[in-house]
């Protein structure tokens, strides 16, 4: 018998429901500004900005460097590295 907390599962189109949530105002916001030529509110340019950075998160390069600096934490951990030193340098 398996106990603990019961599996909680996610609708299959969770992430989607929630970007849209940061990718709809910020459409929204784009295509006023082509109509009406205008510069973006205070809060169209939150949107834009917003939707740019989740782009770039969600790109292959963000994971990349992500993935570069996890292989050199765990390096470094097993490396036997001190993270609480000043000193950035590896041992010698």
């Amino acid at each position: 018998m398996v106990t603990g907390r019961p599996e909680r599962r996610l609708p299959h189109d969770a992430l989607e429901n929630e970007l849209i949530k940061i990718e709809g105002p910020a459409i929204e916001a784009i295509r006023r500004i082509e109509r009406d030529r205008a510069p973006p509110s205070p809060e169209e340019h939150e949107a834009i900005v917003s939707l740019i950075a989740l782009q770039s998160l969600r790109g292959p390069d963000h994971r990349d460097r992500v993935t570069e600096m996890h292989k050199a934490a765990l390096c470094a951990i097993s490396n036997g590295i001190n993270w609480d030193t000043e000193s950035t340098s590896p041992p010698r």
